[in-house]
């Protein structure tokens, strides 16, 4: 698939006040409209994966994908306010529609010191300064991924959904995030449902499930057990749930 796709986007307003868009393309919002944009992606990706490493003085992060642009302000806004760490955050998004489309977008006034770091990332596709290096990489995620060296603390894995953007949850692409991952690196994600989480657990990522005040359940994935979560039992899910498989690349062939 190429960056171009036949999509208009529908501005709608989510629980907390926050904007984001409904893309017609894969007939999905970009954020939680129950939990709101600015709530999901504060308490599902960054505080998880920032308190994780609260010990590490430098972080590298994969956002998958960049969308909106939520998880990039969202990581320059926390770590400024509250992390203070060198961030390395690389991004990647292949609509191009939508990318050109941000400038206008109306984002939290929290956002606005970083609205020109987002332009400029856009625009460029990298950003440099002493506290950060961002990467914008514009086009397909599997073909980027397996650039990346082992040295990624944290994965914001937040594509569209299994339905609709399969290619992004199968087992085959959880083997390169996987392979992209530190020992220590956490994964986070919106999505609890079973085939996902099969998925990362045939790769030696271990599902968590996580939890909090401020928006509904969702997972944490790590290759060793933590102990801030509670680790789901797969082996007794796949034998409770013998027909429920993981997404192959060779299933979404027709897409």
């Amino acid at each position: 698939m190429d960056g171009v796709m036949d999509s208009s986007y529908e501005v709608c307003q989510t629980s907390d006040g926050s904007a984001t868009l409904i893309s017609s393309f894969y007939g999905q919002a970009y954020h939680s409209q129950k939990d709101g944009a600015w709530n999901e992606t504060l308490y599902k990706h960054i505080v998880p994966i920032f308190s994780h490493h609260r010990d590490k003085s430098h972080i590298a992060l994969l956002d998958i994908c960049f969308g909106l642009g939520y998880n990039t302000l969202m990581t320059l806004w926390y770590n400024d306010t509250v992390a203070h760490k060198h961030v390395t955050l690389y991004s990647v998004e292949m609509d191009e529609a939508l990318l050109d489309s941000l400038k206008t977008f109306l984002y939290p006034e929290a956002f606005a010191p970083y609205m020109q770091i987002l332009h400029t990332l856009i625009e460029s596709g990298s950003y440099v300064d002493e506290s950060y290096t961002l990467t914008l990489y514009r086009g397909d995620a599997r073909d980027f991924i397996p650039t990346l060296p082992n040295a990624i603390d944290g994965v914001y894995q937040d594509p569209f959904s299994p339905d609709v953007n399969p290619l992004l949850w199968s087992v085959e692409y959880f083997a390169d995030i996987a392979r992209a991952m530190r020992d220590d690196a956490l994964l986070t994600t919106y999505s609890v449902a079973l085939r996902s989480r099969l998925a990362l657990y045939a790769n030696g990522l271990l599902p968590h499930l996580a939890h909090n005040a401020f928006c509904r359940d969702f997972t944490v994935a790590s290759k060793s057990t933590l102990e801030e979560y509670t680790l789901v039992d797969m082996e007794h899910k796949i034998a409770t749930n013998p027909t429920v498989k993981p997404i192959y690349d060779a299933d979404c062939s027709t897409l």
